[in-house]
C-alpha cells in the first residue's frame, strides 16, 4: 500500500509528484500518477487540495488513486482532480 499522507514521507511523495507535473511541458493535458501511490485515514485526502490547484494551475488533469483505510474499512478511490472546465 502507498505512503500514508498524514505522515512527512507521505507529504514529500506528494510535493515531488508535484514538482515533477510543474515541470512538464506546455501542452500537456493529463497526468497518471502510479496506482494507488498514497493511503489516508480520511475520505478525502487534503493532499486533494494542493491537486487541484496544481491540476487549474496547469490546465490539466491529474488522475490518482488512493486507498482509504479506516479502522475495518479499505476502499480503492480514484479522485481525479480536474484542472480543464
Amino acid at each position: 500500500m502507498g505512503a500514508d499522507l498524514d505522515t512527512p514521507p507521505g507529504r514529500a511523495l506528494l510535493d515531488g509528484y508535484l514538482r515533477q507535473v510543474d515541470r512538464l511541458p506546455e501542452g500537456v493535458r493529463a497526468v497518471v500518477l502510479p496506482e494507488q501511490p498514497f493511503r489516508s485515514r480520511n475520505r478525502v485526502p487534503a493532499a486533494a487540495d494542493a491537486l487541484r490547484r496544481t491540476a487549474a494551475s496547469r490546465d490539466l488533469d491529474i488522475v490518482v488513486g488512493t486507498a482509504y483505510a479506516d479502522g475495518d474499512t479499505k476502499e480503492k478511490r480514484p479522485r481525479p482532480p480536474r484542472g480543464r472546465r
